[in-house]
């Protein structure tokens, strides 16, 4: 890790002081090491020389102030990091650099609307990239209006949904699912039963459970506020700092974790080193459902759908699950509201049926 570079899957965020700058571009080893002298001729510049560090980023970074990439570059250096995180930024990043480097020199008020979509339509991508590529271009082209445009010309562009395109029903396991997965994990592997049994036992995303620290753990209570993102630990997660409370089979578990001796990360490889990513994890995840013959869930975090369900199904409180999952509590309802008792559905509609009449 070259110091003040973060390298990125298309990127390299570049620190200085209270400074972050993006450089875009595949960060070969020429690169990265062109842009760790950048950055060291700039440092001397404002150590020695005594130059304000705004004039020379200005001066080192200078596009044409009406470049689809100078407010690109705006929008990734200043719009965003105030309103998102880390991680989402970084997808923005890498949204851009796949989709829309060809457009990068040109002139935002002379790129064509038919011409942005012919570029998109040619490329091989499911609808949700197509999607996630236009959202983050009409970010960047918002941050043109008013100077260039008196709306934005991109919102007059929607990629058109059916009814195939519907976010699918959580797919929970059930309880005897579960223990399946469980029991054959651990027989097998005894660091992945660990995980996955934290996993279905909060709800926790991959990311969280792999930036766990021990120092957040005082049972049967877990504090969630970092999470690893791309191979690096974020001392921030996707929703606000929450509190889990653990059932005590997971309280159980954690305590017999040798890990905790290490005063580290819960979960570590067995050289000691951290998981910088879920991969191996996630091949003895498939492993126990071959093994058990258990069919596979699709998503990114099944565990954590299987929390949440069997919590509602069992009378919890909806606010209490969306705060333990770091979830919106319109958000539950809207995605698991099959899985809330009848009555409680009915009660709720009965309260906004007085509160309107």
């Amino acid at each position: 890790m070259v110091e003040g570079l973060e390298i990125r899957g298309n990127s390299i965020r570049v620190k200085l002081y209270s400074k972050k700058w993006t450089v875009r571009g595949k960060p070969t080893k020429a690169q990265v090491a062109k842009v760790a002298a950048e950055r060291r001729r700039i440092k001397s510049r404002v150590d020695e020389l005594g130059e304000n560090i705004d004039d020379i980023l200005a001066e080192s970074h200078k596009k044409t102030p009406e470049s689809l990439g100078y407010y690109a570059q705006h929008f990734f250096d200043v719009v965003a990091p105030e309103k998102v995180a880390d991680s989402t930024l970084m997808g923005y990043e890498s949204a851009y650099n796949s989709h829309w480097l060809p457009f990068d020199a040109m002139r935002v008020d002379r790129i064509k609307l038919t011409e942005l979509q012919r570029h998109l339509s040619q490329k091989s991508i499911t609808k949700k990239t197509r999607k996630n590529a236009l959202s983050v271009l009409k970010l960047i082209y918002s941050c043109a209006v008013p100077e260039i445009f008196d709306r934005n010309p991109l919102d007059l562009w929607t990629i058109p949904t059916s009814k195939n395109d519907k976010v699918p029903e959580p797919d929970p396991y059930s309880m005897k699912e579960r223990t399946a997965l469980l029991s054959c994990l651990k027989a097998t592997e005894l660091i992945a039963w660990r995980y996955f049994t934290l996993a279905f036992g909060s709800g926790m995303r991959t990311g969280e459970l792999l930036g766990l620290p021990w120092k957040n753990y005082t049972a049967p209570y877990l504090t969630v506020n970092q999470e690893m993102v791309r191979r690096s630990i974020k001392l921030h997660t996707k929703t606000k700092p929450r509190e889990v409370l653990l059932p005590s089979g997971v309280v159980k578990m954690l305590s017999e974790n040798p890990t905790r001796f290490q005063k580290g990360l819960v979960f570590l490889q067995l050289n000691g080193k951290p998981f910088k990513d879920a991969d191996w994890l996630m091949s003895q995840w498939r492993a126990a459902h071959e093994k058990s013959g258990v069919r596979l869930r699709t998503g990114p975090y099944p565990w954590r759908s299987t929390y949440i369900s069997m919590m509602l199904s069992n009378g919890a409180d909806v606010y209490d699950v969306a705060r333990m999952v770091g979830n919106s509590e319109p958000m539950i309802r809207k995605h698991y509201h099959k899985h809330i008792p009848s009555q409680t559905r009915d009660d709720i509609y009965r309260k906004k049926m007085e509160e309107i009449f």
